[in-house]
């Protein structure tokens, strides 16, 4: 039984209302929590395979426990799946959860704001989520994709940060995409869709797309960057290209997996591709940590060069918003996962890197 499924069983969907202050909801019929409700509109219920889940019949949703928690805390579903293992007390013997993140309840409007996610796209992640899950041999291939040990590739499944939804004919890898909003002080995530990496043919290379899209949806999304930890409050940033790049780092310096303790204020970032530089700045901008120090992890490629080579380039960007900025390449080797598989570097040495950049992690905080 995964850790989730565990954490479900350990704290019922009502049991979990009760503790969120949200008990007199949680029956059959009850007045929705989530709008002003005249009449009642609201459910708790068991669908057809025994699962307690909650639904509002005038559209401010539905699902299960991950779901809600998602919508109260105004946080992601991977997010959500970490916070209801932490609140159920589910986790195996000696883990840690992920570290927490921003949960302001709620956030002022902003001037530029996305859509909501289409119910089509987010149906299609969660089904992804079920699917790896109902296959654990999932793991092991994630595993030897990646050069991962199986058990960190169960642990990302297990925590809802990997989805493998389907897309037409195929099924592919995806990672959901969260957009900052809220004030400066009370920055919040909310899910707006996911990005998906399609198989090419034979011979021919893997190829990302993001969902929403204009031509099925009628909305899109921006290349949003994947964060792990702390943003608007982080010390330490360390950035990468992609998201693989920022699992693995994370996951080398002994910060990510069961067993682990992220340090605080750190935050690990995976700008989606080289040209997802423009839209992380854009959007998180104007939350940008004060005093930051920023460890930029570049790829051994002519768009990697061009994040600190040349005029106006990404480096010399940060160097605006950081007190300090440091560029590492990964030497022989593409990229960090491609240095990881080849070397295996682990927390000692991940600590060093940053020592000797002037960058060391306490877990108290990021010096």
């Amino acid at each position: 039984m995964s850790g989730l499924e565990q954490a479900k069983q350990a704290l019922l969907l009502p049991d979990l209302m009760n503790r969120l202050g949200l008990g007199e909801h949680a029956k059959k019929s009850a007045r929705c929590p989530f709008h002003e409700d005249s009449e009642p509109s609201f459910s708790v219920y068991r669908d057809q395979d025994g699962e307690l889940r909650w639904k509002c019949f005038t559209g401010c949703g539905g699902g299960d426990s991950v779901d809600l928690l998602a919508k109260i805390e105004g946080i992601s579903n991977p997010e959500a799946c970490r916070r209801l293992i932490e609140l159920s007390g589910a986790h195996p013997a000696g883990t840690r959860a992920r570290p927490p993140v921003q949960r302001k309840a709620s956030a002022p409007s902003i001037p530029e704001r996305l859509g909501v996610m289409p119910d089509s796209v987010a149906d299609a992640w969660k089904e992804g989520v079920d699917y790896l899950l109902a296959h654990p041999i999932s793991a092991v291939g994630l595993a030897s994709f990646r050069g991962w040990p199986v058990p960190f590739a169960q642990y990302l499944i297990d925590c809802a940060e990997i989805s493998f939804p389907l897309y037409y004919n195929g099924r592919g890898i995806a990672f959901q995409v969260s957009a900052p909003e809220g004030e400066r002080g009370a920055m919040t995530t909310r899910p707006v869709g996911y990005h998906i990496r399609l198989k090419g043919k034979p011979g021919e290379k893997a190829t990302w797309r993001f969902l929403p899209n204009e031509q099925t949806h009628k909305q899109s999304i921006p290349a949003l960057p994947y964060l792990i930890g702390e943003f608007e409050q982080a010390r330490l940033l360390i950035i990468t290209e992609g998201q693989w790049d920022a699992l693995t780092f994370a996951f080398a310096a002994g910060w990510l997996g069961d067993n682990c303790l992220w340090p605080a204020n750190v935050g690990v970032i995976g700008v989606r591709g080289a040209s997802g530089v423009n839209p992380f700045l854009r959007w998180y901008d104007r939350f940008w940590p004060e005093r930051a120090r920023c460890l930029l992890m570049v790829d051994a490629d002519p768009p990697g060069s061009a994040w600190y080579e040349g005029k106006d380039s990404f480096a010399d960007r940060l160097s605006e918003r950081c007190q300090k900025v440091e560029v590492v390449d990964c030497a022989s080797h593409k990229d960090f996962n491609d240095l990881y598989r080849a070397e295996k570097p682990g927390p000692e040495i991940i600590a060093e890197l940053l020592a000797s950049r002037g960058m060391a992690v306490e877990y108290g905080g990021a010096v």
